[in-house]
């Protein structure tokens, strides 16, 4: 196959399944010791129903990200992983729990800096979030306040189970499939093998 059709043939089937993931809100932020944090909202906040998670301090050196009291949120850590290659239909296709992800100073925790995790909301949306570092907090103590980047995406199906692509999209798909059908045509015998 040559590196044209090629090129159709993906171009055609990407364009069939075109539809975008809706984006609601790329962040930073940082959420204090002890506090919750709203992914929906965007906002850190005390003891609230509508938080998500809440960056626990179990102890003077044990540190956790735990899902809120009284949330149906859920999590899931997903360790050093591509942030960026994290798409919304792939956060849709994990299976997340209620399970606390230990945080540093645990030598084994998979929030380090540059580690990932991924929060079903308690609207049904979709969080992914790369530890970007630690502050000590006001009190002095070390990985008290956890500061991340995060993307939210609206917990929707990218495309309906049996919707059609566009029209185009098919012209495209076809038009490629009989661009590699062209390049793979049976080509006729030299005359000296006739």
């Amino acid at each position: 196959m040559n590196k044209l059709s090629a090129a159709a043939l993906l171009c055609g089937a990407l364009l069939g399944a075109s539809a975008q993931a809706a984006l609601v809100r790329v962040a930073s932020d940082t959420v204090g010791g002890t506090f919750q944090y709203d992914f929906d909202a965007g906002i850190q906040v005390g003891a609230d129903s509508r938080a998500d998670v809440q960056w626990q301090q179990f102890s003077t050196t044990t540190r956790g990200l735990t899902v809120a009291f009284l949330s149906s949120a859920t999590l899931l850590s997903l360790g050093s992983v591509n942030f960026d290659a994290i798409t919304e239909s792939v956060l849709m296709g994990l299976s997340y729990s209620t399970a606390d992800i230990p945080g540093p100073p645990d030598a084994a925790s998979p929030l380090g800096v540059g580690g990932v995790f991924a929060v079903k909301t308690n609207l049904g949306n979709y969080a992914k979030a790369i530890v970007t570092g630690y502050a000590a907090g006001a009190n002095g103590t070390d990985f008290y306040d956890l500061q991340m980047d995060y993307a939210l995406y609206d917990g929707q199906p990218v495309g309906p189970i049996g919707e059609l692509p566009e029209p185009g999209a098919l012209g495209l798909f076809a038009l490629g499939a009989g661009a590699l059908g062209w390049t793979r045509r049976r080509k006729p015998a030299p005359a000296s093998q006739r």
